[in-house]
Parts: structure tokens; C-alpha cells; sequence
């Protein structure tokens, strides 16, 4: 599918130029429209879209510099050129001035310059348009990235992987910046122990090592904020490249909460231990005293005061049973 022609307006109040120059351009593939006036030319563009103006400096209603002007305060003006009857160094930096992508003095060259300087012209103002078209969509996208970074509720980092010094903070949100207490400008640029102070350069060396080689890792640390406090993260680490470089890109998840309930389960199960403990140590000395009564009441004459048939069952179950007394 071929693209479509380029459109342009000639601003020309002598008819006989404006169409040697409608011809020379339409010759070229373009599409051509004239009018003769500055106020012609403003009513034309309100309904019309075009991708270059071919402008008189000097025309019968107004000049080349008060159509500029109009055009510009409501948004209209198109990429433009100028022609004009003279040309000296003083006007062509007055026309650059006003934004003109060339001028044109019409003499005999006119003709045979004007259609290659129009597509010189013409090239330049697609590539500024695809590029601007580029920055944009890089703009949007920053955008769409900064809100979705900065609307987690997890801290997230961007870590520059340093060969010395260990890793400095690229970027960190403001789930990050709150927990930790310090403003963006403080943390920016900054090594990753002012977070993390008690890292070892080992255990740096240690992490690297597993990220380059599995490309993601997952640890526990503990962060230290602003006030000397400090809180349990966990860390799932993912290598990246941004421009050309590798980036570790961190999730980090406070678990404070976590390792407070894993303490005190741990607390908990130790004390029922310590408890059974005691517990089954006291059974086993009753049991004992009841085997000495028993023994004591045989040698008596008397039957057992006591059934311990569960003691045997007790000492199946894994519990020691305690060593039987006999009395002579």
C-alpha cells in the first residue's frame, strides 16, 4: 500500500508563480492548493489539514510574519516555508526566527530549486514527527510504568550491580520511601547499606552470584530506616537489563508480622515441651511410688493397692517406664 501524497498550501499572491510553483510541486507527486491572500489562506486552513505551507512574506492584505502570528495563536500553523521577492542575512534570521524550515528568494532558480528543497523539508518534518510520536509513547509508558511502581504496596528497588562498593539505589517507590523514612533525594544514588548497614561483602558477593546465574533470588534481610529502627523484608530479586546494562529489580515484602508469629509459635511449642516434660516426669515418678507400695504390701501379705498395667502400656507408647525396686 503506497502512502499518500503530501499536501500543500501555496501562499502566492501573483497567479502566474503560484502556478508554476503548483506545477513544479505536483510534478513531484504532491498535492496542491493556492490562494492569494493572508486571510484566504487563514479561512483555508480552518477546514483543511496539510503537511506544509508554501508562504509569501509580502502579500496584498497582510505580511508573511502576521499570517505566522495568527495562525500560531490558534493552534493552526502547519510546518511552513517562506519565498520572498529579496533575500539578506538579516531577513533569514528573522524568518528562522519565526520558525520557517527554509526560505526561498524568488529569482530564475527558483523552479528548479524549489521541489528538491521541498522534499528535504518534507523528510525532516516525518522524521521530527515520528520521533516525537516515539517520545511520546516513551513518555506514556514511563508514565504507565511510574504509576504502576509507585502504587504497589510491596517496596520496590532498582539497584545498579557496582563492581565496588556493593549495589547503589537507582530508583526505589514510595511504598519504600515511607517504611524506610527518607525522601527520594536521600536515598537516590546512595549504596544499598545505608538500607541494609549490616551487609557482609561476602553475602553481596554470595546473592550476585546466584542472581547471575539463576537470574532470580529470593532471601530474607533485615532493613534499618531513617530513625535506627529496624523490620524483615523478603527479597525476590530479578536481573534485568535497562540500557544496556544489568539492573537488579527488587520486591521486597515486609514480613515482620511474619517472623513475630514464627517466634512466638517456636516460644509456644518450647514451653508445651518443656511442660510435657515435666509432666511425664512426675507421672513416672508416681507410677514408681506405686510400685514401691505395691512391693511393700506384698512382703505384707497384702494384694496390690495399685493396678500398673498401664505402665507396661505407657513404656510400649515410647515412654521409658523407671527401673522396678525389690526389697529383700
Amino acid at each position: 500500500m503506497s502512502a499518500l501524497p503530501h499536501r500543500l498550501l501555496i501562499v502566492e499572491d501573483d497567479a502566474g508563480l503560484a502556478e508554476l510553483l503548483s506545477d513544479a510541486l505536483s510534478s513531484e507527486g504532491r498535492q496542491c492548493a493556492t490562494v492569494g491572500t493572508g486571510g484566504e489562506c487563514r479561512e483555508w486552513l480552518t477546514s483543511h489539514e496539510i503537511d506544509l505551507l508554501v508562504l509569501d512574506f509580502s502579500l496584498p492584505d497582510m505580511t508573511g510574519a502576521a499570517v505566522i502570528a495568527e495562525l500560531r495563536a490558534v493552534g493552526r500553523l502547519p510546518p511552513f516555508v517562506i519565498t520572498t521577492g529579496h533575500g539578506d542575512e538579516e531577513l533569514a534570521v528573522e524568518l528562522m526566527k519565526l520558525g520557517a524550515r527554509d526560505y526561498f528568494v524568488k529569482d530564475a532558480r527558483l523552479l528548479k530549486r524549489l521541489p528538491g528543497a521541498i522534499a528535504r523539508v518534507l523528510q525532516e518534518v516525518a522524521t521530527e514527527q515520528r520521533l516525537a510520536a516515539a517520545e511520546g509513547e516513551l513518555r506514556r509508558n514511563e508514565a504507565r510504568y511510574r504509576a504502576l511502581f509507585n502504587q504497589s504496596g510491596d517496596h520496590i528497588l532498582l539497584l545498579e550491580l557496582c563492581g565496588d562498593g556493593g549495589p547503589r539505589i537507582l530508583d526505589i517507590n514510595e511504598a519504600g520511601l515511607r517504611i524506610h523514612g527518607y525522601t527520594r533525594e536521600e536515598v537516590i544514588g546512595q549504596p544499598l547499606t545505608l538500607l541494609d548497614p549490616e551487609m557482609k561483602p561476602e553475602q553481596v558477593a554470595d546473592r550476585l552470584r546466584l542472581l547471575r546465574q539463576k537470574r532470580e533470588h529470593t532471601f530474607e534481610v533485615q532493613h534499618r530506616r531513617k530513625d535506627g529502627s529496624t523490620f524483615d523484608v523478603e527479597v525476590r530479586s530479578t536481573l534485568v537489563e535497562i540500557d544496556g546494562r544489568d539492573v537488579a529489580l527488587c520486591i521486597e515484602h515486609d514480613i515482620t508480622g511474619r517472623k513475630r508469629d514464627e517466634a512466638a509459635l517456636r516460644a509456644r511449642n518450647e514451653e508445651l515441651t518443656r511442660f510435657n516434660r515435666v509432666a511425664v516426669g512426675r507421672e513416672l515418678r508416681m507410677i514408681e511410688l506405686k510400685r514401691v507400695v505395691n512391693e511393700l504390701g506384698r512382703q505384707l501379705g497384702l494384694p496390690p493397692r495399685y493396678a500398673l498395667e498401664f505402665a507396661a502400656a505407657r513404656t510400649d507408647n515410647g515412654l521409658a517406664a523407671p527401673p522396678r525396686r525389690t526389697f529383700p
